[in-house]
C-alpha cells in the first residue's frame, strides 16, 4: 500500500517514463525467453537462417521505410505541435504508399531478388508485412509517449508480446518450412495487433496525403538514409557474411550469442529512451553541465553488468541452447562490450542530432560501416565466425569514438566551450571495461575464479543499490523541468 501511495503521488511524465521502460522490456524480455525454445526447436543451419532474415529485415525496413518512426518523428511533433494528429496520419499514409511501392519493384521480379537476398517469396512477403506494421506501431506508440498515454501502449504491447511467441511456436511445429511459416507467423500477428492503429490515426488525423508534411519528412529522413543505413550494416553484416564465406550453421551458433547478449542490450535500449528526452531538454537549455554526472554513473553501471554477462557467459549459453552452440561462448565478450559502446554512442549522438549536423553523422556511420565490411572480410576466413565479435566490437568503439569527436566539436562552437563529459574519464571508464572483458574471457576454464569474481560484481551493485534508485529518480525527475 505504502508503495501505491508512492506511486500515485508521482507526476504523470515520470509514471508514463517507468511503464514505456516496463513495455520495452516485455516487448524485448520475452524474445530473450524464448532464444531456448527455437534454438532447440529449430536446427543450428536454420537458426542461421533466421538470424540472417532477421538482418536482411533490419537493413530493408529502414531502406523501405526511412526510419520515420524514430527521431523525425519525434522532433516533428514537437515541430507541428499545433497538429500532430495530422501529421502523424499523413506519416502513416507516407508509410504505406512507401511500402506498397516496393511490393510492386518486388513481386514482378521476386525471383531476381529471391536469388539475391536468398530469400523466399513467403519470407519476402513476411517481411514486407512486417516492415509496414512495425513503422504503423512505431508512429502510434510516440504519439502515446508525447502525450503520456501509456495505458494503450501497455494493453497493446502485453498482447502482442504474448500472442505472437504462442502463434511461431505453433507454426514451427506444424509447417515444413520451419523458419518461413515463423516469419509469416509474426507478421500475421503483427498485422492483427497493429494494422487497426493505422485505420485509428488516420480516422483521427483525417489526413493521408499531405505535400508540406511528406516534403518535411522526405527532406529530414533521406539524408539520414546512409546514417540509418550504415548503423544497420554495421549491425547485422556480421551474420550475413559469416553465413555467406562460412556457412548457415557457423551463422547460427553467431546469431546465439548476439541473442544471448540481448539481455544486456534490452537495459541499454530502455536507458537510452529514458535517458534520451532528458538529454535533449540539457542541451535545449544550455544545462550541458548537468550531464556528465549521470551519464558517468550509467556507464559505470552498465559496465558493471557488462563484465557479469561475459563472466557468466557458459552458464546463460547453456540456459539458452543445446551443446552444440556452446562454441559462441567465446563471441560474447566482444559482442557484450560492443552493445556497451552503442550506449556511449547514443549519449554523444545526441549533440550532432539536435544540431542536425547531417553530413556529419552520415559521415561517421559510413566509415564504421565500410570498415566492419572490409575487417570482416579480411579476417572471418582467416580466423572463422569469432573474429567477427572483435572486428564490430572494434568497429562500434570507433564509431563512439567518431561522434565523441564530433560531439566535441559541436559543444566548442554552439555551446561556448561547455563540455558535458570530460575525456580522460570516459578513457578510464570504457578502457577499464575493455581490458577487464577480456581478462574474464580467459577464466572460462577456471569457474571457481569465475563465481568468486561475478559475486564481487553482485556485492558491489548491491552496495550501490541505492545510488543506482537515485540515479534512475534524479533522471526521471528532472525530465519535466
Amino acid at each position: 500500500m505504502k508503495l501505491l501511495r508512492k506511486y500515485d503521488v508521482l507526476p504523470l511524465a515520470v509514471r508514463a517514463s517507468v511503464w514505456y521502460i516496463v513495455c520495452n522490456f516485455i516487448q524485448k524480455g520475452i524474445s530473450v525467453i524464448t532464444v531456448p525454445v527455437f534454438s532447440r526447436l529449430l536446427s543450428t543451419a536454420e537458426y542461421g537462417d533466421l538470424n540472417v532474415y532477421n538482418s536482411w529485415f533490419t537493413i530493408l525496413s529502414i531502406l523501405v521505410a526511412l526510419g520515420m518512426a524514430n527521431g523525425m518523428h519525434m522532433q516533428g511533433l514537437v515541430k507541428f505541435s499545433d497538429r500532430r494528429d495530422a501529421f502523424t496520419s499523413a506519416l502513416q499514409g507516407l508509410t504505406l504508399t512507401l511500402v506498397l511501392g516496393w511490393a510492386l519493384l518486388y513481386y514482378p521480379l521476386r525471383t531476381f531478388w529471391n536469388g539475391l537476398l536468398t530469400m523466399s517469396t513467403l519470407q519476402m512477403s513476411a517481411m514486407l508485412i512486417s516492415v509496414w506494421t512495425g513503422a504503423v506501431f512505431g508512429l502510434w506508440a510516440n504519439s502515446q509517449r508525447v502525450e503520456y498515454r501509456y495505458r494503450a501502449l501497455l494493453v497493446v504491447t502485453v498482447i502482442c508480446s504474448v500472442v505472437k511467441p504462442v502463434a511461431e511456436i505453433f507454426a514451427v511445429l506444424h509447417f515444413e518450412d520451419r523458419v518461413g511459416a515463423k516469419v509469416m507467423a509474426t507478421a500475421l500477428v503483427e498485422l492483427a495487433a497493429y494494422g487497426w492503429l493505422f485505420v485509428a490515426q488516420i480516422r483521427k488525423g483525417k489526413v493521408f496525403f499531405s505535400g508540406e508534411v511528406w516534403k518535411y519528412a522526405l527532406g529530414f529522413c533521406i539524408p539520414l538514409l546512409p546514417h540509418y543505413l550504415s548503423q544497420t550494416l554495421l549491425n547485422q553484416a556480421d551474420r550475413i557474411m559469416i553465413r555467406d564465406l562460412l556457412g548457415q550453421e557457423e551463422a547460427g551458433i553467431y546469431g546465439l550469442a548476439y541473442s544471448v547478449s540481448l539481455v544486456l542490450s534490452i537495459l541499454v535500449t530502455a536507458l537510452g529512451q529514458s535517458l534520451s528526452p532528458w538529454l535533449y531538454e540539457r542541451i535545449k537549455q544550455k544545462k550541458e553541465k548537468e550531464i556528465g554526472g549521470i551519464v558517468y554513473f550509467l556507464m559505470l553501471f552498465l559496465a558493471a553488468l557488462s563484465l557479469l554477462l561475459i563472466l557468466l557467459a557458459p552458464e546463460v549459453v547453456a540456459v539458452f541452447a543445446p551443446p552444440r552452440y556452446a562454441d559462441g561462448i567465446r563471441c560474447i565478450p566482444p559482442v557484450t562490450i560492443g552493445i556497451y559502446f552503442t550506449f556511449c554512442y547514443s549519449v554523444y549522438a545526441k549533440f550532432p542530432f539536435y544540431y542536425e549536423k547531417k553530413a556529419a553523422i552520415a559521415a561517421a556511420t559510413l566509415i564504421c560501416a565500410l570498415l566492419n565490411i572490409i575487417t570482416n572480410r579480411i579476417f572471418i576466413p582467416l580466423f572463422g565466425y569469432a573474429a567477427a565479435g572483435y572486428t564490430t566490437m572494434g568497429c562500434y568503439i570507433l564509431y563512439s569514438c567518431f561522434y565523441y569527436l564530433i560531439m566535441r566539436r559541436i559543444c566548442r562552437k554552439e555551446c561556448d566551450g561547455r563540455y558535458p563529459l570530460e575525456t580522460g574519464k570516459l578513457v578510464l571508464i570504457q578502457g577499464s571495461l575493455v581490458v577487464l572483458g577480456m581478462l574474464f574471457s580467459l577464466t572460462y576454464e577456471l569457474p571457481l575464479i569465475r563465481y568468486a569474481l561475478a559475486l564481487g560484481l553482485l556485492l558491489l551493485l548491491l552496495w550501490k543499490r541505492s545510488a543506482i534508485l537515485s540515479a534512475f529518480r534524479t533522471l526521471r525527475g528532472k525530465r519535466g523541468d
